[in-house]
């Protein structure tokens, strides 16, 4: 049966790091300022090691979690901005 404790568990022994070094295409993080669900620290060093063409990391002040929820004009507006460039 699945839970939550199991998957952690597993995405603990994840190292993205050593997974994903280098992309070929641009990269936007995309962060809650209040997200405790996904840890701040280790996707800001996945970030500055990670190899791509472009990258940019966006804060969404007043998010947690879910900025497409949350936020949801300035996520709509970024993704357009992103697509269409």
């Amino acid at each position: 049966m699945f839970s939550m404790s199991n998957m952690i568990s597993e995405i603990r022994k994840f190292d993205l790091n050593n997974e994903v070094q280098t992309v070929l295409v641009p990269v936007t993080i995309i962060m809650g300022r209040y997200d405790l669900t996904v840890p701040h620290r280790p996707t800001q060093e996945f970030f500055e090691h990670l190899q791509a063409p472009s990258k940019e990391w966006m804060w969404f002040e007043q998010s947690a979690h879910s900025p497409n929820y949350e936020e949801l004009e300035k996520f709509t507006q970024k993704i357009i901005k992103t697509i269409t460039y």
